[in-house]
């Protein structure tokens, strides 16, 4: 099934999360809302004067937050497609009780924290945009000074500040490691104590020891707490099989199965691009998965068992794996624009995806793959 109606590349795309309506938003300045079942056009939404490249569902699922850049985020009522309110910002995050929503600027580095409801600003942070920890009662924010700080949710109170302009969260998020310069450290969030240290000018000089260095003792941290950029996540970093020093700069930049037990990153061996699957226990490589792949974005099943690759042979297709055997299973496509995989449907019997070169249409598909996810044929 396909989307049509945007006149320009499609960026954002969201499912909703029970599922039944998709969003999308593009460089032709609008945003659309779908049927998902049907693939029928329920809004657009224009008043956007540029590109739009964020888009963000509040808790009750009643409103989505655009914004992109024409630096404003704008507020919609799902059911009417109505504008309800035009904040100041260019990225936007609802919080969990879903009566604030933050913006961030990045033209001023400034996060601004609003009342839905009244399109008040509560407060203004100086600083990134607010990502939240797992129970969502405190939030984080990196600064302009390398300082990076957690906050109360409920009272914007600011809680901790650590050094450092990057930020990277243990999986039991009870310890952050933060980075600037040539240094890193490891702190205890509750109290904010340093835990350790370490300085670059320490490490081997040979730059593939320095890393495998790096990933002892920074593995078990996940990126800003999102696994999907996150550096990997493993138990034992210290037995990873990594074979060059291609996998150890790669696997900074690995992505955990959503369940955590597998890592999916790009290799290179003699100038050929493959995706590699390691076991997070024992950090032995698991297996190779080999095609003509493009070097894009890779997606995973909701459930963590199904990867979708990006392939180019004459024309452009999509592979689906078996994250669990590493065997291809099926192909979808085979079209002339660059295609790549944007959003599974929160059942996993779906997958939508748009374009991202200037070549083909603006069309938004959607496949259906509930037969292809049970076939391991």
């Amino acid at each position: 099934m396909e989307l049509k109606g945007h006149t320009d590349v499609v960026l954002p795309v969201k499912y909703s999360p029970d599922g039944k309506i998709i969003v999308t938003g593009s460089a032709d300045k609008t945003v659309r809302i779908w049927n998902a079942e049907t693939g029928k056009e329920l809004h657009t939404l224009e008043g956007h004067t540029d590109t739009v490249l964020f888009i963000e569902f509040s808790p009750d699922r009643k409103n989505i937050c655009t914004s992109g850049h024409d630096e404003l985020a704008r507020i919609w009522d799902i059911e009417s497609g109505k504008n309800l309110l035009e904040l100041k910002g260019r990225a936007s995050i609802f919080f969990p009780d879903g009566k604030r929503v933050a913006t961030v600027s990045w033209e001023e580095e400034l996060t601004r924290i609003w009342n839905v409801e009244s399109g008040k600003e509560l407060q203004t942070i100086v600083g990134g945009l607010p990502q939240f920890l797992p129970g969502e009662k405190k939030f984080i924010t990196i600064h302009q000074d390398k300082t990076v700080r957690i906050w109360d949710t409920e009272t914007g109170k600011e809680l901790q500040k650590f050094k450092g302009e990057q930020y990277f969260f243990a999986h039991d998020d009870k310890k952050i490691a933060t980075h600037s310069g040539d240094s890193s450290w490891i702190w205890d969030v509750e109290s904010g104590k340093e835990l350790h240290k370490v300085d670059a000018q320490s490490w081997d000089a040979e730059p593939e020891e320095s890393l495998r260095k790096y990933v002892e003792q920074f593995g078990d941290f996940f990126y800003g707490g999102k696994p999907m950029v996150a550096l990997a996540r493993w138990a034992n970093t210290r037995s990873l099989d990594m074979q060059s020093e291609s996998d150890l700069i790669l696997m900074k930049f690995a992505v955990p199965t959503p369940d955590g037990k597998r890592i999916v990153a790009g290799s290179r061996e003699n100038e050929t691009f493959m995706f590699k699957i390691w076991d997070t226990e024992s950090g032995k490589e698991l297996h190779k998965l080999q095609g003509p792949f493009t070097e894009n974005p890779f997606i995973f099943s909701p459930d963590g068992k199904k990867l979708i690759t990006t392939c180019w042979d004459e024309t452009f297709y999509l592979q689906i794996w078996d994250v669990e055997s590493g065997k291809a299973l099926k192909k979808l496509g085979g079209y002339t624009g660059e295609d790549y995989p944007r959003a599974f449907s929160p059942d996993g019997k779906k997958v939508v995806t748009a374009r991202i070169s200037d070549e083909g249409d603006n069309n938004v598909r959607i496949w259906d793959i509930s037969a292809i996810m049970e076939d391991k044929q």
